[in-house]
């Protein structure tokens, strides 16, 4: 188990070491975290990883604590979660296995579940993963080759994972959300995030487009700017600037974009 008798322990002492261990957001986030950790899939991640997410999931509540608009970097980072994590989401789905899509995303425009099976050939001519890649042993085979490449996407995409969803859970601490949980934007931010994602690795490879318009992916991209922007409702604020491209059909956001 290493220096620590557990990752709960970890997590504890790099908090306390930062003199915020009582603060109602450091327990809501350790509430998280220390479940998070120790169930499910993340029970197969080594320990030394374990608290090398557990640190950068530190250092980042340290940051919104200590800050003077802790909404403001909240967000900042938030945002940056959700593009890492759906970077690697759209790889994981798998249109013939439910549990990879515990939102129900693939029911929605632009996501399809068909990028999975073409992992090794994405990681071998996206420029980001080959450089990563390239640091890694050389596959003996094409079936190594195929493994390797989804064991990086998995850890990628459970790291990403927790970091995102514990901010989520400082955001609904920080009353940075709708008060009516039906109506809360941060799936609309992860949905629209994994359609400009699967858009650019469909266009890698040379698959077709899921999109009625050409400009499809952008507009849904830009649903992190009304985040970053500050505005209260980004889905209200995302609506209102495209609300002509929705109309006629260009892009037909899921319902949970309280459209």
């Amino acid at each position: 188990m290493g220096i620590f008798s557990s990752i709960y322990d970890y997590v504890t002492k790099q908090f306390a070491l930062r003199s915020i261990s009582k603060k109602p957001l450091y327990v809501e986030i350790l509430k998280y975290t220390s479940k998070a950790f120790n169930e499910g899939v993340m029970l197969q991640v080594e320990q030394k990883n374990k608290e090398i997410i557990a640190n950068e999931i530190v250092m980042i509540i340290s940051e919104i604590d200590s800050s003077n608009d802790p909404i403001k970097v909240m967000r900042n980072h938030l945002v940056e979660s959700v593009i890492e994590f759906t970077k690697y989401q759209v790889l994981i789905f798998d249109k013939n296995d439910q549990k990879t899509d515990p939102a129900k995303l693939l029911e929605t425009e632009g996501i399809s579940g068909e990028l999975k099976a073409n992992v090794a050939e994405i990681i071998k001519k996206d420029p980001q993963f080959v450089e990563i890649m390239h640091g890694l042993p050389n596959p003996e085979n094409a079936k190594e080759e195929k493994d390797n490449a989804l064991n990086f996407v998995t850890f990628k995409y459970l790291r990403s994972n927790l970091i995102m969803q514990s901010l989520n859970k400082a955001r609904i601490h920080l009353g940075d959300c709708n008060p009516i949980p039906d109506k809360d934007w941060f799936l609309a931010l992860v949905h629209s995030q994994c359609v400009w994602h699967e858009e650019e690795y469909r266009k890698l490879i040379g698959m077709e487009s899921l999109l009625v318009s050409d400009l499809g992916a952008v507009m849904y991209s830009t649903f992190m700017n009304s985040v970053i922007s500050g505005a209260k409702y980004p889905d209200l604020a995302f609506k209102e600037h495209w609300a002509e491209s929705i109309s006629s059909g260009d892009i037909s956001p899921p319902n949970f974009y309280n459209i």
